[in-house]
Order: C-alpha cells, then sequence, then structure tokens
C-alpha cells in the first residue's frame, strides 16, 4: 500500500524483487469507483486537496477507480465525503 516500506532483492539484470514489508503505513486505504463527471465535482477535488494537505495521498486508475490514503483521524470524514457526493451524483 501507498507509504509501506519495502524490502527488495536486487537481480542480476538490475530489476527489483519484492522480498518483504518492512514496515506498513500508517495511512488507511480507501476506495471508489465514481463517474468522471464525480471525480470533476469541485467538492471531491476539495477533499483531495484535504488529503493532501494533511500529508495523505489519492490516486486515480483505469478512469473511474479512486484511491485514497488518509492519516487515520480524517478517514471517516473523507469516507463520509466523497460517497455522500457520489451517491448524489455530479
Amino acid at each position: 500500500m501507498y507509504g509501506d516500506i519495502i524490502r527488495v532483492k536486487e537481480k542480476g539484470d538490475g530489476a527489483l524483487l519484492f522480498a518483504e514489508i518492512v514496515e506498513r503505513s500508517e495511512l488507511t486505504t480507501q476506495s471508489w469507483l465514481l463517474s468522471a463527471e464525480v471525480l470533476a465535482t469541485e467538492r471531491i477535488q476539495s477533499v483531495l486537496n484535504n488529503v493532501i494537505e494533511a500529508g495523505g495521498m489519492w490516486e486515480q486508475a483505469f478512469g473511474g477507480l479512486l484511491l485514497v490514503h488518509t492519516p487515520a483521524d480524517m478517514a471517516k470524514a473523507v469516507f463520509e465525503n466523497i460517497t455522500d457526493t457520489a451517491s448524489k451524483g455530479a
């Protein structure tokens, strides 16, 4: 997960091979499948900006998969804001 510290082994060709997780991230990861219209709303963008400002991170994959990695103390508020916005549509 985002923020995990991992150990890798270097192969002869320079490629890195995952070996183990050394330390788990303290961030809480949540995910949603959202439309492009919902992802583009001012409210979602504001939530994502707040996540970054708080030391978290977010990712968008495959167009509509939103992964949000937050400090634990803000995870519930982020969940509620994104879920509420998604349920109302764009």
